[in-house]
């Protein structure tokens, strides 16, 4: 008897929980005391800026959101973030 198991993946957030659990074991280069903490993907700085994932993307892609890439993962510091934001409202 043969069985058929069907699988619907999101690979966003596979990648996002691949990227979550191995970035703890990769260590941080310099001091980064100054920038606040790390934010990790869009997901990550939405729910910290208190916006829709789309929203943040767009942000992001207009410059108005600072971000670091590693590869294909986007970071953020929330310091930096939380100066772009006060700069924007001005």
């Amino acid at each position: 008897m043969t069985q058929v198991l069907n699988l619907t993946i999101d690979y966003d957030l596979l990648a996002d929980k691949v990227a979550e659990r191995i970035a703890g074991s990769i260590p941080d280069k310099g001091d980064t005391s100054d920038k606040g903490q790390k934010v990790y993907g869009i997901r990550g700085i939405a729910a910290y800026i208190g916006c829709s994932p789309a929203k943040a993307q767009n942000m992001k892609n207009a410059g108005i959101l600072p971000f670091y890439e590693v590869g294909r993962r986007v970071f953020f510091y929330t310091s930096e973030v939380d100066k772009a934001l006060k700069k924007e409202d001005r």
